[in-house]
Protein backbone atom coordinates (compact mmCIF):
# COMPACT_ATOMS: atom_id res chain seq x y z
CA UNK A 1 0.00 0.00 0.00
CA UNK A 2 1.27 3.42 -0.94
CA UNK A 3 0.55 6.51 1.14
CA UNK A 4 1.11 9.93 -0.38
CA UNK A 5 0.41 13.54 0.41
CA UNK A 6 -0.80 15.66 -2.47
CA UNK A 7 -2.89 18.74 -3.24
CA UNK A 8 -5.96 19.62 -5.25
CA UNK A 9 -5.59 21.92 -8.22
CA UNK A 10 -8.40 22.95 -10.57
CA UNK A 11 -10.70 20.25 -9.12
CA UNK A 12 -8.14 17.52 -9.82
CA UNK A 13 -5.88 15.39 -7.66
CA UNK A 14 -2.29 15.32 -8.86
CA UNK A 15 -0.81 11.87 -8.35
CA UNK A 16 2.91 11.11 -8.30
CA UNK A 17 4.13 10.00 -11.74
CA UNK A 18 4.76 6.35 -10.71
CA UNK A 19 1.26 5.99 -9.31
CA UNK A 20 -0.35 7.80 -12.24
CA UNK A 21 1.33 5.43 -14.69
CA UNK A 22 0.03 2.38 -12.80
CA UNK A 23 -3.53 3.71 -12.85
CA UNK A 24 -3.50 5.22 -16.36
CA UNK A 25 -6.69 4.30 -18.24
CA UNK A 26 -8.16 2.28 -15.36
CA UNK A 27 -11.80 2.58 -14.31
CA UNK A 28 -12.09 3.56 -10.67
CA UNK A 29 -14.68 3.82 -7.94
CA UNK A 30 -14.46 7.01 -5.89
CA UNK A 31 -16.09 7.23 -2.47
CA UNK A 32 -16.03 10.47 -0.55
CA UNK A 33 -17.06 11.54 2.91
CA UNK A 34 -16.43 14.72 4.83
CA UNK A 35 -12.76 13.95 5.54
CA UNK A 36 -11.91 10.94 3.35
CA UNK A 37 -11.61 10.12 -0.33
CA UNK A 38 -11.15 6.48 -1.33
CA UNK A 39 -10.16 5.56 -4.87
CA UNK A 40 -10.34 1.89 -5.87
CA UNK A 41 -9.57 0.22 -9.20
CA UNK A 42 -12.53 -1.62 -10.64
CA UNK A 43 -11.90 -5.17 -11.67
CA UNK A 44 -13.59 -5.86 -14.97
CA UNK A 45 -14.93 -9.32 -15.55
CA UNK A 46 -16.08 -10.66 -18.88
CA UNK A 47 -19.38 -12.51 -18.98
CA UNK A 48 -17.65 -15.52 -20.50
CA UNK A 49 -15.49 -15.79 -17.36
CA UNK A 50 -18.50 -16.15 -15.05
CA UNK A 51 -21.10 -17.67 -17.38
CA UNK A 52 -20.79 -21.23 -16.02
CA UNK A 53 -21.06 -20.02 -12.42
CA UNK A 54 -24.17 -17.97 -13.25
CA UNK A 55 -25.79 -21.00 -14.90
CA UNK A 56 -25.18 -23.08 -11.75
CA UNK A 57 -26.68 -20.37 -9.55
CA UNK A 58 -29.64 -20.04 -11.92
CA UNK A 59 -30.43 -23.74 -11.58
CA UNK A 60 -30.86 -23.29 -7.83
CA UNK A 61 -33.45 -20.49 -8.13
CA UNK A 62 -37.01 -21.78 -7.94
CA UNK A 63 -40.27 -20.22 -9.12
CA UNK A 64 -41.15 -19.80 -5.43
CA UNK A 65 -37.92 -17.82 -4.88
CA UNK A 66 -38.83 -15.48 -7.74
CA UNK A 67 -42.37 -14.94 -6.48
CA UNK A 68 -41.05 -14.21 -2.98
CA UNK A 69 -38.54 -11.68 -4.37
CA UNK A 70 -41.28 -9.94 -6.38
CA UNK A 71 -43.53 -9.66 -3.30
CA UNK A 72 -40.64 -8.24 -1.27
CA UNK A 73 -39.76 -5.70 -3.97
CA UNK A 74 -43.38 -4.55 -4.27
CA UNK A 75 -43.56 -3.85 -0.53
CA UNK A 76 -40.70 -1.37 -0.81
Amino acid sequence: MTTITTTFSNQAIKLPKQLALLWQGKEVLIRASEDTIMIKKLKTTKLAEIEDRLKEIGKKITKKDIEKAIKLARKK
